[in-house]
């Protein structure tokens, strides 16, 4: 079925925006307005430019009918009145991207959806993870890259400065791995699906600061290993 999506941005307070329980709960709440026949598609995005325009999340629907617009309109009203969000804008626009883009942010999104849901049964992982958020989300993002079947090595130096420990998160990066490979087709993968997915994945869960940091160590740790792999005996 052709992906077919409407969005709409949802203003938040900025310690909202960083925090991700609270985000994912607030679009969970939205989402649970329809039922699985009625929503066939759905990702977020979070965006805070400091200069200019508010934090906020855009909320991606793919709706079976447009008609449905108006229920998750009604749930951010809901929402607004309990004090869970500042405002959200009441007219839903098309947005127009590919269609591997919408299934790398969905994956993306579902992904870090199955991470809050690890943390809130882990406390104490969760409790590392606010320490050095993007540290934490590299060494997760290159465990699951490595768990879906890429060869993705960041180097120890690097990993020294996060702040868990690679058996800590062995079992999240597996969990995370089942979310993209269920929903995945081979044909699916290139480098233009996998960027956006770690994108929309650092994206919902941290910060566009686990994208630098990510590019930062896959490069100097590519260096190393392309040096490692080049000695002749």
């Amino acid at each position: 079925m052709k992906t077919v999506y409407k969005y709409f941005d949802v203003e938040v307070k900025l310690e909202t925006l960083w925090d991700i329980k609270e985000v994912v709960n607030i679009y969970l709440d939205l989402i649970s307005s329809y039922d699985k026949n009625e929503l066939i598609g759905h990702n977020f995005n979070k965006y805070y430019e400091k200069e200019g325009a508010k934090p906020r999340i855009s909320v991606r629907l793919n709706l079976n009918m447009s008609e449905l617009e108006k229920v998750v309109v009604k749930k951010a009203e809901e929402l607004v009145n309990l004090g869970k969000i500042v405002e959200f804008d009441r007219n839903l626009h098309a947005w127009n991207e590919p269609e591997f883009v919408a299934k790398a942010h969905e994956i993306g999104t579902a992904c870090t959806l199955r991470l809050k849901e690890l943390m809130d049964r882990n406390p104490e992982i969760y409790k590392k993870f606010l320490t050095r958020k993007p540290q934490f989300m590299v060494h997760l993002a290159s465990l699951t890259l490595n768990k879906i079947g890429f060869d993705f090595h960041i180097i120890w130096a690097l990993l020294r400065d996060s702040p868990v420990k690679t058996a800590e998160i062995d079992s999240i990066a597996e969990e995370l791995a089942k979310v993209f490979l269920a929903t995945t087709e081979d044909d699916d993968i290139n480098s233009d699906y996998l960027e956006r997915f770690v994108h929309a994945f650092f994206n919902c869960s941290e910060s566009s600061n686990s994208d630098r940091l990510f590019y930062d160590w896959a490069i100097t740790s590519q260096f190393w290993n392309a040096l490692a792999k080049s000695y002749k005996k």
